[in-house]
């Protein structure tokens, strides 16, 4: 029961880090304590629980947002998610938010090791007023997202793909914040999140960026016309920390069938 709760409260941690994205945004200079703004209003995290047919025991969800939790092995589906989707994972793993704009995948013993499925996200940048706004000029189409992150000189993007997901057209690259990038934020700290997206006005999130020394794997899949945004995050420096992340991640991502045709 004490190992079982602390991975309950490890997993919790790691989701807030993880998902938070630029909920935290902004923050004081190097070595300071963080300065509250408007953009810094907390969401509740690990109060409630769900425990889904098929699985055994409690996952710890995120409050309100609809999540299935624990997860048997086999297909599971979306309940909120904006574009419904079908998925199959393996034995131990957990679905700890699903919500219009945002759905995670995560293994229970992995919990930095993070699929998120993004809705509605559009090419994100800093600016210097220190608010997170939307890349003039980026599109966000699949190709929009590939020219975005391979020329934007806060990334370093590699390992470019163009593959198919349930038929629907599908490009990936892999990514990682540029350690000679400075934010034009003022305030920012050093180890703050590169903006990757940015997500729709009144969305629980605001958005999502690489942080120094994570490495993430972003997926663009063109479904009815709109780009839905898959990253798959490792917390690990090395090689095989990121290949051992995606190497678990890529069987759930590519099991993936979307409602719309």
């Amino acid at each position: 029961m004490n190992s079982q709760v602390k991975l309950l409260a490890a997993l919790a941690a790691a989701l807030v880090v993880a998902v938070a994205g630029y909920s935290l945004l902004p923050k004081s200079g190097i070595g300071g304590p963080p300065t509250p703004t408007a953009l810094e209003t907390p969401i509740p995290v690990a109060t409630q629980a769900a425990t889904p047919s098929g699985s055994a025991g409690a996952y710890v969800c995120e409050e309100g947002t609809g999540c299935a939790g624990a997860l048997a092995a086999g297909d599971g589906h979306t309940a909120q998610f904006s574009v419904p989707f079908t998925f199959t994972v393996p034995a131990g793993w957990a679905n700890p938010i699903d919500l219009p704009t945002l759905f995670a995948l995560t293994p229970v013993d992995q919990p930095a090791d993070l699929i998120l499925v993004w809705s509605g996200a559009v090419p994100a940048q800093a600016t210097a007023e220190c608010t997170l706004q939307a890349e003039p000029g980026a599109q966000s189409t699949v190709s929009g997202w590939m020219s975005f992150l391979e020329s934007n000189p806060g990334i370093d993007a590699t390992n470019p793909q163009t593959l198919s997901i349930a038929r629907h057209p599908t490009k990936s690259i892999d990514v990682r914040a540029h350690i000679g990038w400075s934010s034009p934020c003022t305030t920012d700290r050093a180890d703050l999140n590169f903006p990757l997206l940015k997500l729709p006005d009144g969305a629980p999130r605001l958005g999502y960026g690489v942080h120094t020394g994570t490495r993430v794997r972003v997926y663009a899949i063109n479904v009815a016309g709109q780009s839905l945004i898959v990253t798959v995050t490792s917390s690990g420096t090395t090689d095989a920390d990121f290949a051992a992340a995606t190497g678990r991640a890529t069987p759930v991502v590519e099991s993936f069938f979307f409602a719309t045709p």
